[in-house]
């Protein structure tokens, strides 16, 4: 019975959250759905209308009073997290952005963070990560930002990544009139290999690189901090 269960129903049904976004929202829904209007039949049946009422209300108030306590929690250990990397340098916005395509929200801070000057973005995209590549294109093009997809077929190749990022540097950029000093490379999303291959691409030519922070609330990243800049012996490399 368990090998039964784990194979036709806890395994299928975790794969496919983790492949397909909007599984988990609809699953969600509708089990949440049906078991409240189970669980409120049954009550308004047992302890009549009012009491339901009067306990529909308490359950709302104290769930109010529960989300408020944990934003407020949240917020000192943001704040706190700000205090801790406030003391590093931010990076100058630049006009060129590449980053490494991930379904976490940091590409986007990235954006948000240099939109000011970005006028190109180039979005290195593994087949897994199309679908957050288009989300990102289109919020970035909203933007009035010019984007440059750059297909990443094998991730767990750093060379690959490492080339895609020279071929910005060393080729697209010029044809674009924009110094190796005007495009910041973000190293945030992606696979450690991706990494690598991005930060050994910025080393090797000296433009500057970033990867983004993100802030940890009970053991898990949660929200991305603002670039911080890193040297690493003489090549500057920005955390974000």
């Amino acid at each position: 019975m368990t090998s039964w269960w784990k194979r036709f129903v806890a395994d299928p049904i975790v794969q496919t959250l983790s492949q397909v976004s909007w599984f988990g929202f609809v699953l969600t829904t509708v089990l949440i759905a049906a078991v409240v209007n189970i669980v409120t039949g049954l009550f308004v049946d047992i302890a009549g209308p009012i009491w339901a009422v009067a306990t529909l209300i308490l359950l709302a108030v104290a769930t109010l009073v529960y989300a408020n306590i944990t934003a407020y929690r949240f917020r000192q250990h943001l704040a706190e997290g700000e205090r801790i990397i406030g003391e590093k340098p931010h990076p100058t916005p630049r006009a060129g952005l590449i980053v490494l395509v991930t379904r976490a929200p940091t590409a986007r801070k990235a954006i948000d963070y240099h939109q000011r000057a970005l006028k190109h973005l180039w979005l290195i995209t593994t087949p897994e990560m199309r679908e957050a590549a288009n989300v990102l294109r289109t919020y970035a093009e909203e933007l009035g930002v010019q984007c440059h997809p750059l297909d990443l077929e094998q991730e767990y190749e750093a060379s690959q990544c490492y080339y895609l990022v020279r071929h910005v540097y060393e080729e697209v950029a010029p044809s674009l009139s924009l110094a190796r000093g005007e495009i910041i490379a973000d190293m945030t999303g992606g696979t450690k290999p991706m990494t690598a291959g991005m930060a050994l691409a910025c080393s090797d030519s000296s433009p500057p690189c970033s990867t983004c922070p993100r802030f940890v609330g009970d053991g898990q990243p949660t929200v991305p901090l603002d670039p911080i800049e890193v040297l690493i012996g003489e090549k500057l490399i920005v955390n974000r």
